[in-house]
């Protein structure tokens, strides 16, 4: 029977706009300025575009082309990962902050490259690796995204410190959501699907923050009225 190419959108433009997009959120999440990101936002285009063909072939036709194709992507995510561990590797191991958990989504996706690579070889469901996307994924580099994102779309224009208080509350415990996620998201995609628990517990966790952030906002809001 010919299997279907992975559900891969980490391989794809999706995955190439994600990872790009960590580029820059996340010297902005360590509050530290990072090398020009601009020259490195097409992450190399010719080794994704090429890996991302060869995983689907894999995947279609012939398992070790899949393989292959792991293997280009792994050469710009190396090379990202060396730039980060230079540059911000404090932060990213720090308890508190936006940047463990966009460090956390760098290193889901490079784990939902090799559920990949096990789809095309016919090990790894292709459900279990679409859960490993979200789960390891894209959830920890949304929270990461919103908890810096969101003073400035609450209150557009010059940064204070009411900013930096509110991304301050929204990254507490930065460290062991991400954590969660990346432990549900691996144990999901290996099978056991009660490690979704441990995603639902980071999510709540993120949810309860902001909704706390929101209600304090909106109370000194009016107070300040």
């Amino acid at each position: 029977m010919t299997r279907l190419p992975p559900p891969l959108p980490a391989g794809g433009l999706g995955g190439r706009t994600a990872v790009a997009a960590l580029q820059v959120r996340l010297p902005t999440g360590a509050g530290r300025p990072g090398p020009p990101a601009a020259p490195r936002l097409g992450l190399h285009p010719q080794w994704a575009l090429g890996g991302t063909l060869l995983i689907a072939l894999g995947a279609a036709w012939y398992a070790p082309l899949a393989y292959l194709g792991c293997a280009l992507w792994a050469l710009p995510l190396l090379q990202l990962g060396w730039s980060w561990r230079r540059l911000y590797a404090g932060w990213m191991l720090r308890r508190d902050g936006a940047a463990s958990s966009l460090a956390a989504a760098y290193a889901g996706f490079c784990i939902v490259l090799l559920f990949g690579a096990g789809h095309a070889s016919g090990s790894v469901d292709s459900a279990d690796t679409l859960f490993v996307f979200i789960l390891a994924f894209l959830l920890p580099l949304v929270t990461g995204a919103v908890s810096q994102l969101l003073p400035v779309w609450f209150r557009p224009g010059m940064q204070t410190a009411w900013h930096e208080q509110v991304r301050q509350q929204l990254g507490a415990g930065g460290a062991y959501r991400a954590g969660l996620f990346l432990l549900g998201g691996l144990a999901v995609g290996l099978g056991w699907h009660a490690g979704i628990m441990l995603t639902l517990a980071a999510l709540l966790m993120f949810l309860w923050q902001l909704a706390g952030t929101l209600r304090r906002q909106l109370v000194g809001h009016h107070s300040g009225a």
